[in-house]
């Protein structure tokens, strides 16, 4: 194998492992109440939004604050990153059959309070409300 070869391999193996690197991750966010809203600060912590349209539930039965951060990709990008890159879980997620409550912390310092509720369609979990 020649050094262009080589360089050449290289590159498809490390593109083809970040790809399955995100869609794990990907799949991963749905699998536990904690993963989706981790997903949430996540994204607004690294500014790649790109996952946000998928945590929404597939019927659309959301309410509006959790529309907007779905499509905050494409609409209030700024505003999201500056009120959920400081966001944490406090405590443990209460769950009850396909209904889900988050305690979070989030906003400009990280101190206001909100519960997140979650909804578990088709065995994966989505924003429900704010």
């Amino acid at each position: 194998m020649n050094m262009k070869s080589i360089l050449i391999f290289s590159i498809f193996l490390s593109i083809a492992i970040a790809s399955c690197g995100k869609k794990q991750s990907l799949k991963a966010m749905h699998d536990t109440p904690s993963n989706l809203v981790n997903a949430i600060f996540d994204a607004a912590k690294s500014g790649d939004l790109s996952s946000l349209s998928d945590i929404c539930p597939p019927n659309g039965e959301c309410d509006s604050d959790s529309k907007d951060i779905c499509n905050a990709a494409n609409e209030h990008t700024e505003e999201f990153k500056h009120y959920f890159s400081k966001g944490k879980i406090v405590g443990d997620p209460v769950i009850s059959g396909d209904q889900a409550e988050v305690h979070i912390k989030f906003g400009p310092d990280g101190e206001t309070e909100e519960t997140i509720n979650l909804i578990k369609i088709d065995g994966k979990w989505y924003l429900k409300s704010l």
